[in-house]
C-alpha cells in the first residue's frame, strides 16, 4: 500500500501548502454512525484554505456550498490522489464551511496501485444493477438540463441549481454533479424543469444511488415519489 512514512515536520508543511496554492481537491471521509446506529461512509471533496505552521493547524473548506456533513468527534481521512498521500485525525473544529485539523504528526505515501483500487464511493457499473430497476432507462446523449431544488432545514424548497441529464425512465431519473457530497443517499429533492422547459407538474424525487463514473463525475440515481 505505502512507501516510508514522511514525519519530518518542514516537508509535510510545504506538501500542504503545495496542495494549497494548487486548489487541489482531496478526497475526505468519515465513517459515521447515527443515534439509530446505521453507520454511513460521508465523502467529501474539500480545498485547502490556509495552512498556518505558527499554530501548527490547517483549515480545510467543503468544495460544495451547502457545507460538510461530518461530525466533529470522529476520525477523518485525508487522501490526496494527485500527490499520492494520505493520513487520518480526528478534527480540532468543525463547521458547515469550514474544518480545523492539526498539521499531521506523519503522513503516509501510497502507491498506484492502491489509488486505483481505493473505492470510497461505490463505482457505476450499469449492467451490475440493471436487474434491479422496474422499468428501463434510456440514457440521455444530448445536453439536456435537469432543474434541481434542494429543501432546507426548515423543509422548504432552496435555490435552483441545473446538473446534465443522464438517464430517465417511467420510475426515476438520474443526473450528472461535480462532487460526491453534493446528495446524499435517502434525500429528497424536486426537478422542477428539463431542457429549460419547466414542470407543469415537478418530478418529487428520493436519492438512491450515488456512483463514481469513469470520467471522474458522480451519477445521481432518483426514484419518483408517488403520492
Amino acid at each position: 500500500m505505502s512507501g516510508e512514512v514522511i514525519k519530518d515536520d518542514l516537508e509535510i508543511i510545504g506538501i500542504l501548502k503545495g496542495l494549497s496554492n494548487n486548489k487541489t481537491k482531496l478526497w475526505c471521509w468519515q465513517d459515521v454512525i447515527h443515534e439509530d446506529g446505521t453507520k454511513e461512509r460521508v465523502v467529501h471533496y474539500v480545498i485547502i484554505q490556509k495552512v498556518d505552521p505558527i499554530k501548527k493547524v490547517f483549515h480545510v473548506r467543503p468544495n460544495v456550498k451547502h457545507g460538510f456533513r461530518f461530525v466533529g468527534d470522529a476520525k477523518t481521512f485525508i487522501l490526496a490522489k494527485e500527490r499520492a498521500i494520505a493520513f487520518s485525525f480526528v478534527p480540532r473544529d468543525v463547521g458547515t464551511q469550514y474544518m480545523m485539523i492539526a498539521i499531521p504528526t506523519q503522513v503516509t505515501p501510497v502507491k498506484a496501485e492502491f489509488i486505483q483500487s481505493v473505492e470510497l464511493v461505490e463505482r457505476e457499473n450499469e449492467g451490475k444493477h440493471q436487474h434491479l430497476r422496474a422499468a428501463e432507462r434510456k440514457q440521455i446523449t444530448s445536453t439536456k438540463m435537469v432543474g434541481i431544488r434542494k429543501y432546507d432545514n426548515e423543509g422548504l424548497l432552496g435555490i435552483l441549481d441545473f446538473h446534465f441529464l443522464y438517464d430517465l425512465s417511467a420510475g426515476g431519473l438520474s443526473f450528472r454533479v461535480e462532487d460526491p457530497a453534493e446528495f446524499f443517499k435517502d434525500e429528497r429533492i424536486v426537478a422542477v424543469s428539463i431542457d429549460g422547459k419547466n414542470l407543469a407538474n415537478p418530478y418529487r424525487l428520493i436519492v438512491r444511488s450515488i456512483r463514481e463514473m469513469e470520467d471522474g463525475k458522480f451519477k445521481v440515481g432518483c426514484q419518483f415519489i408517488k403520492d
